[in-house]
């Protein structure tokens, strides 16, 4: 994997694996936040700079214009296609987690998606 991207990954998929509990509004409202309850964020969430984050870019995707220029000032290369399909396959898997009964990801299945979704990034890297 290229080294941007390879910095992307990593540092999207340590902050799951470490925060350990998805981004979402309560237990009952299981809606996917960027910022969630608990100092919680979402695969993208985290990558957004304080500064630049604000409670409208709630119910956006990677592809809308607010998150990407968020995005852009919090230093991610949004131009490069490569890393937003990157970024919008780890929002779907966050957004869409197996998780254990104390609501908690499962570390198993998440090492296991995050696998696939490195192999789709290298295969995007060796087609452009």
């Amino acid at each position: 994997m290229k080294p941007e991207h390879q910095k992307i990954f990593d540092r999207v998929t340590q902050h799951l694996l470490n925060q350990r509990y998805p981004s979402v509004q309560d237990e009952i409202d299981e809606s996917c936040l960027y910022r969630g309850p608990k100092g919680r964020s979402c695969s993208i969430g985290c990558l957004i700079d304080d500064e630049y984050y604000n409670e409208m870019l709630e119910g956006n995707t990677i592809y809308e214009e607010d998150i990407q220029v968020a995005l852009r000032l919090s230093g991610i290369n949004i131009d490069d296609l490569i890393i937003i399909e990157m970024l919008s396959q780890l929002q779907g898997l966050h957004d869409e987690l197996v998780l254990n009964k104390d609501g908690s990801f499962s570390r198993t299945y998440l090492k296991s998606e995050f696998e696939g979704i490195y192999d789709r990034v290298e295969e995007l890297e060796d087609a452009a």
